[in-house]
């Protein structure tokens, strides 16, 4: 699960980790962090599949 907020202060961050996200980031200055993120993802994930 990823959480993507305007509200990506340190104590947000936290809790949504806490409750199980995987990754935080701010919609305002993290967008380029998202997508890289979500294309590691999928190249771990295509990694794991080839891999078998």
């Amino acid at each position: 699960m990823v959480v993507l907020s305007n509200y990506a202060t340190p104590e947000m961050r936290r809790k949504c980790v806490q409750l199980g996200a995987d990754a935080v980031f701010d919609k305002a200055t993290e967008i380029d962090d998202l997508i890289d993120y979500c294309v590691r993802r999928r190249q771990e994930q295509f990694s794991s599949q080839t891999a078998h």
